[in-house]
């Protein structure tokens, strides 16, 4: 039901009728002005001047208190005279202060309700209950299914001749070389520093000088050799290839 401003105030006069919920009580000693009552000594808004001290003497400055939320929701704005009284009340001074509680704030006092009790809406505890209740049921519920592990033989035993020829054949229609012949080149420097009685943790420069001392080949060749670059085609992949094997022969005969 619409109800006719008791207040002669810019905003009320603006607004007109309106149909904010009544909310707002005055107390007896409070000297309140109320607008849109509803008979009952309840109204939809209150106006009380207070007196404030400052450094150059007490200035008086009045409160406005709206209990309805109507006024500044986007479903409600544009009834009656809503959006009038919103821009009269917010627009009055060149600086807006809008204040939004954070939830996690504790510093409002323990007598107030919990944190985030007043912006949080009052089904909010159930469903966090009962999200909690649905995840600890899941945990249970997926965690039966984990056990111990069982082992289980391959489906198909695949020759390590052909997984080698598979794995060429897919290095030759990618064209990558540089990764062919970098895993040529490490199962060498593996084969033969296990062959000269070096440990696996043995650095480039380490296997190269045994293979110089075991070989009698120059260092520059065999570094290059073992750690060089990546060929630059299929014929350079094959020598590589052929010169790894003759290296690797003459660590074995040595």
């Amino acid at each position: 039901m619409s109800r006719t401003p008791q207040l002669a105030t810019p905003a009320a006069a603006a607004a007109g009728p309106s149909r904010l919920t009544p909310g707002v009580t005055a107390a007896g000693d409070a000297d309140a002005t109320l607008c849109w009552p509803d008979g009952t000594g309840a109204a939809a808004l209150a106006q009380v001047r207070q007196e404030v001290p400052s450094s150059s003497g007490a200035r008086e400055r009045t409160v406005t208190a709206v209990d309805d939320a109507d006024l500044l929701l986007n479903g409600t704005v544009l009834d009656e005279g809503n959006a009038a009284l919103a821009l009269h009340l917010l627009g009055a001074n060149e600086r807006l202060v809008w204040f939004v509680q954070d939830p996690l704030d504790v510093t409002s006092g323990a007598d107030e309700g919990a944190p985030g009790s007043a912006v949080l809406p009052p089904w909010s505890q159930t469903v966090a209950l009962w999200a909690l209740l649905v995840a600890l049921v899941a945990v249970v519920w997926r965690g039966r299914r984990l056990g111990r592990l069982v082992p289980e033989d391959l489906p198909v035993v695949v020759r390590a001749a052909e997984a080698a020829r598979g794995r060429g054949r897919l290095y030759r229609r990618s064209r990558s070389r540089g990764h062919a012949a970098a895993g040529l080149r490490a199962a060498t420097a593996d084969r033969v520093a296990r062959r000269l009685g070096l440990p696996r943790s043995a650095d480039a420069t380490a296997v190269t000088d045994a293979v110089v001392r075991a070989t009698g080949l120059p260092a520059p060749e065999v570094a290059d050799l073992l750690y060089g670059p990546p060929p630059a085609d299929d014929a350079a992949l094959t020598a590589l290839a052929r010169r790894l094997d003759t290296l690797e022969s003459e660590v074995y005969r040595s």
